[in-house]
């Protein structure tokens, strides 16, 4: 008898761990297997819907791009409102960017979408022209803001202290063995803007000059958005003649994006939606896709629920704000 309980005691564990599995092995909702989103044309368009998703991400334009570094120059001052940023505005050991994470998970993304388009059964020679485009200038943005922050810029090199630029891959991986077993090497910083300004070259007879155009233009890469990349990436090689080559193509495209503001209209731009200037942006297309009242960029720089309004309730942490150093140079006074 004891040995029949034993043994029933076994079956029943057994039976209850399989059931458990089960149940812990659902579907995430988070993600989806590449493969089964990467075989029809609306599945490609959400992966690029995805992909651009990921520029609002705290650590990428939503934040850090902007906030973080004007933390560690000599233009803000933290002033501990909430504990935020204060490390970065004292230079802490430790304390920078942190976009390694968030930008290679969109271009393994990238990768996996280029790698499918030619596939796609439902798509016509215009979409996979331009897929191949607006992946191609995003695969080049993301990769030149990790060199940015992760590697010296081409013009100030520090030989004895110079580690390479980042990891180049245009191989996407769609299950954790693969890429896990991939264990590459930073490219030189030479490999590394080489590759940026293939992807910028390769793009560019790929996208009209508006992109998709209309209200669409300046949320979507164009080919004015490729020129404008194209000459911030030379500037930092410093290659001037190839920078004043893209910036003044840039300038002088025809059907291109956003028109240049005055003295009149200058304030009022920047507190538009969408900036009159604005050749690419990053789009939030509904309110609740904002970080939040602690870390989104209008939290993290003003308390004001309204521009110039002082008596109204506190919105926001205002945890960043211009240095005496800066206001001075910008000519404002009164400041305390």
């Amino acid at each position: 008898m004891k040995n029949k309980i034993i043994i029933l005691a076994l079956l029943a564990g057994i039976f209850t761990m399989q059931a458990c599995k089960k149940q812990l092995d659902i579907p995430s909702r988070n993600s989806v297997e590449a493969s089964l989103v990467l075989n029809n044309r609306a599945g490609v368009e959400a992966a690029l819907t995805s992909v651009y998703a990921v520029l609002k991400s705290e650590r990428l334009y939503g934040r850090d791009l902007f906030s973080v570094a004007e933390a560690m120059a000599d233009v803000a001052f933290a002033n501990g409102r909430s504990s935020r940023l204060l490390n970065e505005n004292r230079n802490n050991n430790g304390a920078n960017m942190a976009n390694w994470t968030t930008s290679y998970g969109a271009i393994n993304e990238i990768n996996l979408t280029l790698a499918a388009i030619n596939g796609i059964p439902d798509a016509t020679s215009t979409d996979k022209t331009r897929w191949e485009g607006e992946l191609k200038f995003l695969r080049a943005l993301f990769y030149f803001d990790l060199v940015k922050n992760y590697a010296y810029i081409p013009t100030f090199v520090v030989a004895t202290q110079e580690k390479g630029g980042v990891v180049i891959t245009l191989k996407g991986f769609n299950n954790p063995d693969s890429a896990i077993a991939f264990r590459p090497a930073r490219a030189t910083i030479a490999e590394s803007y080489a590759q940026i300004m293939s992807d910028i070259y390769a793009a560019m007879p790929l996208l009209p000059a508006a992109g998709r155009g209309g209200a669409n233009a300046s949320k979507y890469a164009s080919k004015h958005a490729l020129l404008a990349l194209g000459s911030r990436v030379t500037l930092y090689q410093g290659n001037w003649v190839r920078a004043d080559s893209f910036s003044t193509a840039a300038i002088n495209l025809s059907g291109g994006i956003g028109a240049m503001t005055n003295t009149g209209n200058y304030v009022d731009g920047w507190r538009k939606a969408d900036h009159p200037e604005a050749i690419f942006q990053v789009w939030y297309a509904t309110l609740q896709e904002n970080l939040g009242v602690n870390t989104s960029l209008a939290a993290t720089h003003t308390t004001l629920a309204v521009p110039g309004v002082l008596t109204l309730p506190r919105q926001g942490q205002g945890d960043l704000v211009p240095n005496a150093f800066l206001l001075t140079q910008l000519g404002i006074s009164g400041f305390t």
